[in-house]
Parts: structure tokens; sequence; C-alpha cells
């Protein structure tokens, strides 16, 4: 006898409302138990001999299905838009964690910072009135429509491992960064989750995003003398990935290694011997409609910067000539230093931009101009701790200070990253952050979103 847990995720995410839509109705929870519980199925095959059940598959689906729930229902406890700084999800447990609720900071920050949720960081845009990001360093991906103040998960409906990152492709999909393997990420978005962070494969997600991703690979061959090799693999990368605004090109780091962490010792030794490598390639649509990735190579070696980790961040000019990058590390000037890379000539450009700790963000759709995130009193050792946000001008080489919060106090343990402009560069979404909690909160986590109308 065989024991087969019959599980259909599709009718599970349209019977609890997150099938492209928001949780909207408090009803559309009770449905989903019947429909969990209904397809709890037992199947038989005379042709198996011995009995087997996978009960940790079956457990793990179970309790990540409840956690689902029970977040649902702590969304739907209050009429109304759930993304709203009144609701009551938004005030519900950051007590627990000793995390701020950035909606008690809205007035501090001023008028130019519209709070628009209190957990989630990475935030990518969709269109100009959509975007995508990730409730925790590794977790779900949600969307979120400013138009109807709607959120939704997109990727509850199947079991993963966890993402990093979502950035959207001009094909509509989405190229997403996560492990391949580990456990399913907790619900909670405000206990710090990071395992597999560093162990990313890249994945397309296709549109509408009602099925599941799959592995975008590359053809590698290997051979020796005269024998040789052909094979396609996964895409490995860290989350950092650079996608073009003018074409299907991406630029990805192969970092496979932690470069932060409390074993200073081994984290000191990875980066001068583990690799970190930027490598250039494009997605192609093949003729079943798969996207695959050609054209890979490397172009920029962590061998001639020296014993650093390097990031790409984004692609400038109209014909993909350059790309913007970071290096990390104690061979960097400070605790990063920002770079380019041009295409054209194969050069590697060192772009000063502050001291200490600089690193690139989000860049202007027209690419005259891209934010720069910079802690002056950062050092190689102990990395940045106040972050403060900065406009880079590329015709006068020039970096000037971001909107000011009104209450200048709050800089002391609050503050703004991961700038990303809208399409149409007439917005900014940002992720919050602070350094006060009980607990580490690893570099890129946020406790929640926030826009700026720059007209």
């Amino acid at each position: 006898m065989y024991l087969l847990l019959k599980m259909s995720y599709r009718e599970l995410a349209i019977a609890r409302g997150i099938h492209n839509q928001s949780f909207g109705a408090q009803n559309q929870i009770f449905p989903f138990f019947l429909c969990y519980c209904w397809n709890l199925t037992l199947i038989y095959d005379p042709k198996l001999k011995s009995m087997v059940m996978n009960l940790k598959t079956i457990i793990k689906s179970i309790k990540h299905h409840i956690a689902i729930a029970t977040s649902a229902l702590l969304l739907l406890s209050s009429s109304g838009s759930w993304a709203a700084c009144d609701d009551d999800y938004n005030v519900s447990h950051h007590h627990v964690s000793g995390k701020i609720d950035i909606c008690t900071l809205q007035e501090e920050m001023g008028s130019p910072y519209q709070v628009l949720i209190n957990w989630g960081t990475k935030p990518e845009w969709l269109n100009d009135t959509q975007f995508v990001f990730i409730n925790n360093l590794v977790g779900d991906v949600y969307q979120m429509d400013l138009d109807t103040n709607e959120v939704s998960s997109i990727t509850s409906h199947f079991l993963h491992s966890g993402f990093t990152r979502a950035h959207t492709l001009p094909s509509g999909d989405l190229l997403l960064v996560g492990p391949s393997s580990g456990e399913q990420p907790p619900m909670d978005s405000l206990t710090m989750y990071d395992e597999g962070q560093f162990t990313g494969d890249l994945w397309i997600f296709e549109a509408p995003f009602d099925g599941s991703p799959y592995p975008l690979q590359r053809e590698v061959t290997s051979g020796f003398l005269w024998w040789q090799k052909t094979k396609m693999v996964n895409v490995q990368a860290w989350e950092g990935i650079a996608v073009s605004q003018e074409s299907n090109k991406i630029v990805w780091s192969d970092t496979r290694v932690p470069f932060y962490g409390a074993n200073i010792i081994e984290t000191g030794i990875n980066y001068f011997t583990k690799k970190s490598n930027l490598w250039l390639g494009e997605i192609v649509y093949n003729t079943e409609g798969i996207a695959v990735l050609q054209n890979a190579e490397e172009i920029v070696s962590k061998a001639e910067i020296g014993g650093v980790f390097l990031e790409p961040q984004n692609f400038k000019g109209l014909q993909d000539e350059q790309v913007l990058f970071e290096a990390y590390g104690p061979s960097s000037e400070g605790s990063s230093d920002t770079y380019i890379y041009d295409m054209q000539e194969d050069k590697i450009i060192r772009q000063f931009t502050a001291k200490a700790y600089d690193e690139w963000e989000g860049i202007a759709p027209d690419y005259s101009k891209a934010f720069v995130e910079v802690d002056e009193a950062a050092t190689r050792f102990t990395g940045p701790v106040k972050v403060k946000l900065h406009m880079y001008d590329f015709s006068t080489s020039t970096l000037t200070p971001f909107i000011e919060f009104s209450e200048p106090a709050i800089n002391e343990y609050f503050y703004v990253h991961e700038p990303v402009f809208s399409p149409d560069g007439t917005r900014v979404l940002m992720t919050t952050g602070a350094t006060v909690g009980n607990e580490f909160n690893g570099p890129g986590y946020g406790i929640g979103m926030v826009l700026v109308d720059l007209e």
C-alpha cells in the first residue's frame, strides 16, 4: 500500500483568496480549510509492496498552510484595506520583537515619506502603480497595488525554500533569486530569517504568477583533450542582480559564501579565498517559450580588485554601456566602494562617491542620477551602522543628501535604504530599517516600506 498526500495548491490558492488578489473578505478563510481537508486523500497503488509516507513533507505542508491561514485571519481582523496604518495587523506584534512600527513615525519622517506597510523589504516596481517585495531576507514574494491599496502573496500557493529578490523582466515575467533546497521560510516577517541567503539559484516566474517558477539554466561545456560534454545547469547567484531596462541582459555575482557574520575568522578567510565574480548573460525564450540564459561570460574578476565580494546593482545607458557594482571588504577604501564596469572599453572604473561606506542603489530611468547609501563612520571591520541616502549626479559627479526627515533625532535609530525609482521616474520606493530591537537584523532586512513622490 502506498499512501500519498494529494493536495491541489491551485485550489488552495483560489480558496484562500490569494490567487492574484488581496486578502479581501473574512469568509475566504473557511473555504480554505474546507478545501484543505477535502484534498487530504489516500491513494492505493497495488504495484507498490511497501508502505511509505513522507511525514516530514506532510507536516511541513500542514504547518505552512496553517501559518498562512493564521496570518490571513490577522489581516482580516479589521475592515477595509489592511495595508493602511490604522489596520490591526500593522500594529500587531512589533512590541514582541522590539522592532519599531514605522506607522508611529509618519510625523517624524515628514510629509514627503508616505508609509505603505510596516513589514517587508527589497521592493521592485512591476509598473508605475504596482510593485513586488519580499517579506523577509529569505521569504515569500508579495505584490502591492498602489491604486487599490491591496496586498497579495504571489508565492504562497506552492512549496519553496524562500526567495531573496524579485526583478521584473521586459517580458513581464519575474526573475527570482532563492535557494533550491531548505525549509519553508516562516510567515512571520518580524523575525529575521536568512537561511539559504547565499546559496541562491535564478528562477523564472511567469506572469500572471499563478503557477510555480522554474530554474533559469545555461549551457556549460566541459571536456578533456578531444572528449567534450555539454549539459544544462542552473544559474547560481547571490541576491544582487542587475537587470537591464533596455534589453534581456542581466549581470549577476557567483558569490556562494557569507561575507559577514558572527565567525570573524571564517568571514575574513572568505574575503580572500572564496569566489565572487561578475557575470553577464542574456535571457532568451526558446521555441517552447522556456527562458534560458545565453552568451554567459565573466566580466569582472575578484582578483582584479582584491579581497572583496562583488555585487552588481544597475545597468547604465541606452545601449547597456555600463554596469554599476559594489566591492565589499577589507581591500576596499572603507567597508564598501562604488565601481563602474564599462562594457565597450572592457574597463573597471573606481567611481568615488563618498568616504568609508558608499553603495549604489536605484538608478533613474534616464540614467542621469542614482541613489547612494553612505555611512562616513564605517570602517573596514565594523561596516555601516547609520546609513543615509544621497543622490549622485553623473553629469556633475556630485553627491547631495536626499530629503531629510522632519525630525532629525530619528536619524539616531531609524533610516531608509534600498530606494528604487518608478519606471516613469516620478516616485521612489524605499525600505526602512532601525538599529534597535531584540535581535540582530542582517543587511537588507526591512521593517516596512515608504513611498516618496518626487513631483
